[in-house]
């Protein structure tokens, strides 16, 4: 059966509008059912049931943007201290009510105006190329070092970065206050590659000569070396962080610090990573600079003594770690 060119093109008109008809039906049946939940929460809240009646109204605020809705969901975010939240409502119900001349934009100014000045704000920054996570949602780079309105209570404020590790802090804000939280760079990633620096001379193994065994030792605990430098940066970072999960937990008294049960556990898990930083930096620094000695000062494989050997050990004890390096004969 083969079919009409002409009458395919002739029912065109009449296939667009049977489209446009489905559009608009579905628009129509979200648009009833969201004046249906509308004027349950009103009946909700005229009977005094307050948050059934919000529930009805984010709902149906949910399935069509409208000034009342807008209005309605701002004041139950105010009547459950959420400032931030019912602000931007009451902006965003002004923009609705401005674009559609509807006389309620005065009522939604109003109230975005009134909650102004008791607003609290967030000010973030962080280093170049690190994207930060505030409770979730991911923070536009034009808002680091803007100060944001967000809500009084407990936020979560994440980062990350291409071959960094992550970082996580909790912070407490407060309304009418403005709050500032600085991202530190952030330390190696623990699944990052470590290359060791390049050492050697002209007439080395690149060459084919055979290598010094004392060179070799040399190079390992270079590597060594520098992975517990690489520790030492991972560690001070969690201790930084954990360090600043302290502020918010302690208060000043007299010039004395005082915390609470929560900070007190978290101040002394920052001092235990930053004493293992610590060592974690002595061992390393200890290691790259016999590593490196040990290398340079060696004699060439064509002359070294058959005699010379290496003496290179480690102790730990409960008040530190050290290192011995030395030669016998």
């Amino acid at each position: 059966m083969t079919s009409n060119p002409r009458s395919l093109v002739a029912a065109l008109p009449a296939l667009a509008a049977l489209l446009l008809a489905g559009a608009a039906s579905g628009q129509t049946q979200d648009g009833a059912a969201a004046q249906s939940l509308f004027d349950e929460g009103r009946a909700l809240l005229d009977a005094g049931k307050a948050d059934a009646a919000c529930a009805k109204f984010e709902a149906s605020l949910r399935l069509e943007p409208a000034v009342g809705s807008l209005l309605n969901v701002a004041a139950c975010d105010e009547r459950h201290g959420r400032l931030a939240s019912a602000w931007a409502r009451y902006r965003a119900a002004e923009s609705l009510a401005t674009a559609r001349g509807d006389a309620r934009a005065a009522v939604a100014a109003k109230g975005a105006a009134s909650l102004g000045p008791r607003l609290g704000k967030v000010r973030v920054r962080a280093p170049k190329g690190v994207s930060v996570r505030r409770d979730g949602v991911v923070l536009d780079e034009a808002l680091l070092g803007t100060e944001v309105p967000t809500d009084a209570g407990e936020h979560v404020f994440e980062a990350s970065a291409p071959g960094k590790g992550p970082w996580r802090a909790t912070m407490e804000t407060k309304d009418g206050e403005t709050t500032d939280l600085t991202v530190p760079e952030l330390p190696p990633a623990l699944d990052a590659p470590v290359t060791p620096p390049p050492v050697g001379d002209a007439r080395g193994p690149a060459e084919g000569r055979p290598s010094s065994p004392i060179r070799t030792v040399g190079l390992g605990m270079v590597g060594v070396g520098v992975a517990g430098l690489v520790t030492w940066g991972v560690l001070g970072g969690l201790a930084l962080a954990k360090h600043g999960e302290v502020g918010s937990r302690c208060r000043d008294v007299g010039g004395t610090p005082v915390c609470d049960a929560e900070g007190k556990e978290l101040n002394d898990d920052a001092v235990d990573l930053a004493n293992a930083a610590t060592v974690a930096l002595i061992a390393g620094g200890a290691l790259v600079s016999a590593g490196g000695l040990l290398f340079f000062l060696s004699p060439s494989p064509s002359h070294r003594r058959a005699s010379l050997v290496p003496q290179v050990g480690a102790r730990a004890t409960a008040h530190g770690a050290g290192l011995r390096a030395g030669w016998t004969f």
